[in-house]
Formats: C-alpha cells, structure tokens, sequence
C-alpha cells in the first residue's frame, strides 16, 4: 500500500474513513502521552520515499511475521525534544477520536518514523 501524508488527508480502509491530520506540539503544552501494550506475531516493514519537490511522503507498508510473538508495554510521549525539525500526524476516526500518532524525521540523511497508539 502507498499512501501520500499531506498536511490532512483521509485514507479509506475497508469500511473505515481514518483522517490524517497534522499536529503541532506548541498546541500541547503539556505534552500527549501515548502508550503501548500488545503482543503480537506480525509486523509492519516500512519504506519512506520523499515526493518530488519534497510536496509529500510515499510510505510502503508491508506485513511481515516475526519469529516468536512480539510482546511490548511501555509509555511515551509523542512529541520529542531532539527532533525540533520532525512533523507529527494523528490518525482519527470518523467521530473524531485520537487513535494513534506518527513521527516522520529527516536527520543526518536517514528518514525515520516513529508512531504509537494514543490512550
């Protein structure tokens, strides 16, 4: 699947409408927190191209499975101090509702994404 992160952008899965929408950390001054907890026996591959004109992202995502179940449970904050130049998009339903988070960087030549479940 290629899906193209504009500024907001909706993406339809199966039955499901999902909005992404950039966020901005000085709109949360106290930080968002974001927490994992889950096993699991797959996992995401992920590739990140630039668009030309650096007008966008294009991200590949493919299922892969792991060797032995994959099991995490940790919390975090999304937005992160050392990534002053990151953009942060949240995924909401169709009500609205916060789901998750995504962190795409660019540093020192390496494309980077981080995201997380919001709680």
């Amino acid at each position: 699947m290629f899906y193209n992160f504009n500024k907001n952008y909706l993406i339809k899965l199966g039955v499901y409408l999902l909005q992404i929408k950039q966020i901005f950390s000085k709109d949360y001054p106290n930080n968002k927190k974001s927490v994992f907890k889950y096993e699991s026996d797959y996992y995401y591959d992920i590739e990140l191209q630039s668009m030309e004109n650096n007008n966008g992202w294009i991200i590949n995502i493919q299922k892969k499975q792991f060797h032995l179940t994959f099991k995490k449970n940790i919390s975090e904050f999304v937005f992160k101090e050392f990534l002053s130049d990151a953009e942060y998009y949240f995924a909401l339903d169709e009500d609205g509702t916060e789901l998750g988070w995504i962190c795409i960087s660019y540093r020192d030549g390496i494309i980077s994404l981080d995201c997380g479940i919001l709680m």
